[in-house]
């Protein structure tokens, strides 16, 4: 399955480049692994030594008609089991909403009920004390679904999960704590491989889906342990 979902995005890539010749590479999936088991992404970028490494996309916009566009349409994620957020505004950061993101939410065809706003700690990403920053737009999927639970979004709910992240860099975090504009936007989005793999295959659980379970087969077969073991048998 998560060799599915990249060769789906491999083929909306190829779209997309044929369809703006003129733009070499304007959003190269690849995959990048972070600490911790379960944290890979597929994402548009890497950050390097220099801002101009931080993203090819620089339209917000197209980035995020892109990412609704793999989900909904490549996907066929359902929409109404679908929530996205946007950066609300911050008066200690001078930062009024951002309204411009939450009017292209809307313009592809979300209520303005599914499309909300959150502070500084949700929607304004950073990548340390300093260096690039900027407000940051989600998008969410409850896995339960036939209900209307905006309410259970960022809430660290289990079965309302953050799928994908797209950040708008605008800013640089100075060491003073202040925030400077950039001289142009950049975009960093990544989507969690094991998160969209568990949705796409109905799963609850980001172990339950291929990525994990021929592991956890071949573990078995290596040792001792079964799944009919008790967990009082197992040793940490």
């Amino acid at each position: 399955m998560a060799e599915a979902i990249f060769n789906e995005a491999e083929n909306a890539q190829v779209v997309e480049d044929k369809r703006k010749p003129a733009q070499k590479d304007p959003l190269t999936i690849i995959v990048i692994g972070r600490t911790g088991v379960g944290k890979s992404a597929l994402v548009n970028s890497l950050l390097g030594d220099t801002i101009d490494r931080l993203a090819l996309v620089t339209d917000g916009k197209e980035a995020i008609e892109m990412a609704w566009s793999f989900l909904t349409d490549t996907l066929n994620l359902s929409k109404d089991r679908l929530y996205v957020t946007y950066f609300g505004g911050d008066e200690k950061l001078n930062l009024p909403p951002d309204d411009e993101c939450r009017g292209i939410w809307i313009n592809l065809g979300l209520s303005p009920e599914r499309v909300l706003p959150f502070s500084v700690n949700d929607n304004f990403w950073e990548m340390g004390d300093t260096g690039p920053c900027g407000p940051c737009t989600e998008i969410h999927y409850d896995r339960i679904g036939g209900r209307f639970a905006p309410n259970l979004v960022n809430m660290d709910d289990p079965d309302v999960l953050e799928l994908w992240n797209i950040v708008i860099m605008q800013f640089n975090r100075e060491a003073d704590g202040s925030i400077k504009r950039l001289p142009r936007n950049y975009i960093d989005t990544g989507l969690g491989l094991e998160r969209i793999v568990s949705v796409v295959q109905n799963k609850f659980s980001n172990y339950d889906t291929d990525l994990f379970l021929p592991i956890f087969d071949a573990i078995q077969q290596a040792s001792a342990y079964t799944s009919t073991q008790s967990e009082s048998d197992c040793y940490y």
